[in-house]
């Protein structure tokens, strides 16, 4: 059993330190140079000199690990672009990471976060915080050269303390498959990140009609991509979906189809149009009468995104087009080149991670979206474009779009992440929306596509008035919590690694049950418990049992009311019991100060 552990608790350690891999890329610092950089990694405690030794274990194991679970584990991890070696692990890094007026890519990290560093000579410095495992700790990173740098960080956790030192070297321009979908535009849904193209979900799961079962069998959404490649007629589409789902919308019908075609008439049919209105593929056959009163059989491709900007959206359409011409004069039967199933796995993962997806493609080919891009379809669509006629100047011009954008690795939705990521660290989230809904709609004004916008700064919003605003746009949904039986100087550290003054408690289900307070702690830790002959030492024993709470429909004013009436620091949101965020002194004085900024 030990020899599972030991090499679990050395790769949760490396895990910890995780974010000081990130390039060093600072406003104030040097750049790097962008492509593929492996990094060995060091690690020792003065607290557990079996650290080393079980490091040591880890990274044999690692090298003989069976094929299938390597294979796993690389995929996992080629996602964050990072691949495995025998003495360590490469990442890519982008053109925009190593530019040195960004910061470290730490939102890629969901369970630390570190202050922002300060640079001085060829080397910076910061201190950061992680959350699972619980731990806390500085680094510093130095800059040799633009292809070698060093970090080294002290990390407390728990188990002690632990040293790290990564070492990072430039390998070579190409990233090969760790190559960090092009049109994606949709990454944040109700203040959340999301797919990088959410709609695709969003819809699905929005008008899906189907019923939970317990059983296995399969039941289609009526939002698909489809079932399979089209073999015989286009008719085939239309059988499948009469067959497959339901009736939703009913219309009065009052011809005969078959009477009108036997009179050489050209008939409606409303009851197939209507039908096929409640089936939503993501590319649909669509009948209809034209004005001059022939029928006509159209595609609807539902799959391209809109904006961010209208040059955008027709580059986009350029690109899809011309590679569909392209492809079509390139290729006879695309069938016998992938497989249907590749096919809606590709257009699963370009949706989630947009243009940092690993794509399978022609003939079992393993490639990136930004390899498959440049070097494949934007030839294919010129190719498709030329032949179709298009103008010289228009086919540079929005083609060029897709090369830049590809090029520079920004999309609609890596700009907009990028943004809110930004943003978020600066103002409070509904300030952050706004600013970041402001400045789509003004660099909207420009001539300028999407992958050129700077990112926006939080006084770029003109108006901001927050108080008709809800306690839901501006409480914190990241909760750290304790339970009734935690021990108090547990709940206690945690507090002081999180820099907290409140923390809720709850129960196995999430509800509320009670709150601690850095000055109930305060006055447990200097009562003298020697006359009451029992010391708590669960957090249920000195726990405010009834705390008082607010909703997430609660205005922000009558919220701050409320605290002020009864001279407290915090209020739980709680939904039927369910604790779904909490709101603080703190909440409210960023919002004081941004306004009086403002003003």
């Amino acid at each position: 059993m030990r020899d599972q552990i030991a090499p679990f608790t050395a790769l949760a350690a490396l895990s910890l330190a995780g974010l000081l891999l990130a390039p060093p890329a600072l406003a104030a610092g040097p750049s790097i140079e962008p492509g593929l950089w492996e990094v060995q990694s060091d690690m020792q405690s003065p607290d557990r000199p079996e650290l080393a030794a079980q490091m040591a274990k880890a990274r044999e194991q690692m090298k003989n690990m069976p094929p299938e679970v390597r294979k796993m584990m690389e995929q996992q991890l080629s996602k964050s672009g990072v691949g495995l070696t025998k003495n360590g692990i490469r990442m890519c890094v982008s053109p925009e990471q190593a530019r040195g007026d960004r910061p470290p890519k730490t939102e890629e990290n969901p369970h630390c976060t570190h202050s922002q560093a300060q640079w001085s000579g060829n080397t910076w410095r910061g201190e950061f915080v992680c959350t699972q495992p619980p731990g806390k700790g500085s680094f510093e990173t130095t800059v040799i050269d633009r292809k070698h740098y060093v970090t080294a960080g002290t990390m407390q956790t728990q188990q002690g303390t632990i040293k790290t030192r990564n070492e990072a070297r430039w390998v070579q321009a190409d990233c090969g498959t760790l190559k960090p979908a092009a049109a994606a535009n949709s990454p944040i849904v109700f203040g959340r990140r999301l797919w990088h193209e959410s709609r695709i979900a969003l819809f699905q799961q929005s008008i899906d009609t189907r019923t939970s079962h317990d059983h296995m069998r399969e039941r289609s959404p009526r939002v698909q991509f489809g079932s399979g490649w089209l073999q015989h007629s286009i008719m085939d589409i239309y059988k499948e979906d009469i067959a497959r789902f339901r009736v939703l919308i009913s219309t009065n019908q009052d011809e005969n189809s078959l009477d009108m075609v036997k009179a050489g008439k050209v008939p409606k049919l409303r009851a197939l149009q209507v039908h096929n209105s409640t089936v939503y593929r993501w590319n649909r056959p669509c009948y209809g009468i034209s004005p001059n009163g022939k029928p006509h059989l159209r595609i609807e491709n539902r799959v391209i995104p809109s904006g961010p900007t209208i040059q955008d959206e027709i580059a986009n359409a350029a690109f899809w087009l011309g590679t569909m011409l392209g492809m079509g004069r390139r290729i006879d039967d695309v069938t016998s080149h992938i497989s249907w199933e590749d096919v809606r796995d590709n257009f699963g993962k370009v949706a989630r991670f947009g243009i940092d997806t690993q794509l399978n493609w022609f003939d079992d080919k393993k490639v990136s979206t930004i390899e498959l891009i440049l070097k494949e379809l934007l030839p294919m669509a010129r190719e498709g474009l030329t032949h179709a006629g298009v103008d010289q100047g228009d086919m540079d011009r929005y083609l060029g779009i897709i090369e830049e954008r590809t090029k520079l690795h920004m999309n609609g939705a890596r700009w907009m992440l990028r943004a809110y990521t930004k943003l978020k660290n600066e103002v409070s989230q509904d300030e952050a929306l706004s600013t970041l809904t402001a400045s789509i709609m003004d660099n909207q004004q420009t001539d300028q596509p999407g992958h050129a916008w700077e990112l926006p700064d939080p006084n770029q919003l003109g108006q901001y008035k927050p108080g008709s605003l809800k306690v839901e746009e501006f409480m914190t949904t990241d909760l750290f919590t304790a339970h009734g039986d935690d021990l108090i100087p547990m709940v206690t550290e945690m507090m002081d690694w999180r820099k907290i003054r409140y923390m809720p408690v709850e129960d196995e289900k999430g509800n509320l049950v009670g709150l601690i307070t850095s000055r109930l702690l305060l006055r447990h830790y200097s009562k003298d418990y020697s006359l009451d002959g029992h010391v708590p030492t669960m957090i249920r024993e000195i726990m405010i049992t009834n705390p008082i709470t607010t909703t997430q429909e609660t205005t922000l004013v009558n919220a701050m009311n409320v605290m002020r009436d009864n001279q407290i620091g915090c209020l739980p949101v709680v939904k039927d019991h369910e604790l779904v965020g909490i709101i603080t002194e703190m909440d409210f004085l960023r919002v004081s100060s941004r306004l009086l900024e403002r003003s």
